[in-house]
């Protein structure tokens, strides 16, 4: 958990597998907001990608390899260099507009002292359980979170519904 919180709310370097790993995290614990970031990101790099291919196909052209930049370009719908350049220019757009819709960092959600309260209230909640966030993996994390939910959506619940599902 203390990795996790390095890389969510300071900006430590993610491991390799962190899309897939922010994926769990986001579906264990039903963060929709975190969710549609999540794939806004994955859109955005895609799109880097893309264009970064492109631009390195278009400018191999004038060079020794520029038979395989032509197959490359050919392979991926591009059937010259003008309709390959035009596509570049959408795809800045296109990348352009992905990136105004990333939420700004008083947006993004939980900062190391909301993580910090969420494990301090949880080691209260399951009497005096250690939460250290150095002892405590994520998942076991999101299972703790979603039971107090669940908890308190029951206890907001009608009498005589209480507990029922």
């Amino acid at each position: 958990m203390s990795e996790f919180i390095g890389v969510v709310c300071e900006g430590n370097t993610p491991p390799h597998n962190w899309q897939d790993i922010f994926q769990e995290y986001i579906e264990l614990i039903k963060d929709e907001r975190s969710l549609k970031n999540l794939y806004l990101e994955r859109d955005i790099n895609f799109l880097e990608a893309k264009i970064w291919y492109v631009e390195i196909a278009i400018a191999l052209l004038g060079t020794d390899q520029h038979e395989r930049a032509k197959s490359w370009l050919s392979n991926n719908g591009y059937r010259d260099t003008s309709r390959a350049a035009s596509h570049l220019k959408t795809l800045r757009i296109q990348l352009k507009q992905k990136r105004t819709q990333l939420p700004t960092e008083a947006e993004k959600g939980m900062t190391a002292a909301d993580f910090e309260a969420n494990l301090v209230a949880l080691s209260k909640h399951n009497n005096g359980m250690d939460t250290n966030p150095k002892n405590i993996s994520v998942a076991r994390y999101c299972a703790m979170v979603t039971q107090i939910e669940a908890e308190v959506k029951s206890a907001q619940q009608p009498n005589g519904t209480k507990g029922r599902n």
